[in-house]
């Protein structure tokens, strides 16, 4: 979806607790995921930001506070 001009992505989760199990594969930096012995590495295209409330996760790529 589109705000204010820039895309932002968001993911609706069955509940908060596999919400939160996912939003724990991402690395503090924001750049790479990791689900056990998997890891996968993002080249995002600007600075990521991750915003999570109740059951959803919203993220956004770019530079506007």
């Amino acid at each position: 979806m589109t705000v204010d001009g820039s895309t932002i992505h968001g993911f609706e989760f069955a509940d908060e607790d596999a919400m939160e199990r996912e939003a724990s594969y991402v690395r503090p930096d924001g750049y790479s995921l990791r689900d056990g012995n998997r890891m996968m590495c993002i080249g995002w295209i600007g600075p990521p930001h991750f915003y999570k409330a109740g059951r959803i996760i919203v993220i956004y790529v770019g530079d506007d506070d």
